[in-house]
């Protein structure tokens, strides 16, 4: 059992090892968004930001919708409480 949790707690932790990553789940806390969208907001291709939405999704971080041709992203509700927990820590 707490090998179990270690190796989850062990996935989080590299999932979040990545600025751009960090960056999709601060701008997701407030919004739901496309992948041309984030790539817009950050300043990044989208190809790239594609990328770490598959690294988030497959980690069950993010989930997405479609909506017309397009996805749109948004946290699942557990990260989403963690997350903003973490937003509200005066470092």
């Amino acid at each position: 059992m707490i090998f179990m949790l270690n190796k989850k707690y062990v996935l989080l932790y590299k999932t979040l090892s990545h600025p751009i990553r960090v960056e999709i789940i601060c701008e997701l806390l407030s919004n739901e968004l496309g992948v041309g969208d984030l790539s817009r907001i950050l300043g990044k291709r989208q190809s790239n930001v594609s990328q770490h939405l598959q690294i988030l999704r497959r980690n069950d971080i993010v989930t997405s919708n479609k909506l017309g041709k397009h996805r749109i992203y948004k946290l699942n509700d557990e990260p989403r409480r963690l997350f903003q927990s973490l937003s509200n820590l005066e470092l």
